[in-house]
């Protein structure tokens, strides 16, 4: 088979542009069946419109749902909430760092994974006092959820 040398030369300009050509094709088959193409997506935006209007509802659902929930569970989290006075001995010395090295220790102590899911992170708070006088002390509280904390 003999070719010439403009279809060697087309041939190779086609295997080295591909890519342009086919987008090129693309625009063009776009461009003159324009009208066509418009008519067919005029007759599906209906259904798209109301695939997109549910799913926007049921992702709206579950939002609210989910707050709806949040909002139970901070209540009752709150309901079961309690501090508990946290005295160190005489002897131990406290310092910053072993006070920091408690509280992560506390805040360690967690809920398992699929119930963080339902019910978030535990709250633990520590707070130091201070009561109005010359001898008073400063006196540590612990607070945190009534189950987990014990005495």
């Amino acid at each position: 088979m003999a070719h010439s040398k403009l279809d060697k030369e087309i041939e190779n300009f086609i295997e080295k542009n591909w890519k342009m050509l086919l987008g090129i094709g693309a625009v063009a088959f776009v461009w003159f069946s324009k009208e066509k193409i418009l008519t067919e997506l005029m007759k599906l935006v209906p259904t798209v419109v109301g695939v997109f209007r549910g799913f926007a509802l049921l992702i709206l659902l579950g939002i609210v749902i989910r707050i709806v929930l949040h909002g139970i569970y901070l209540y009752l989290e709150k309901k079961r909430y309690r501090y508990v006075l946290f005295i160190p001995h005489i002897d131990d010395e406290v310092t910053p760092d072993k006070l920091g090295q408690m509280i992560r220790h506390v805040h360690g102590s967690g809920r398992k994974p699929l119930e963080r899911l339902l019910k978030g992170r535990d709250w633990y708070r520590m707070t130091m006092y201070r009561p109005e006088g010359e001898n008073e002390r400063v006196r540590f509280y612990v607070g945190g959820p009534e189950d987990k904390i014990k005495q």
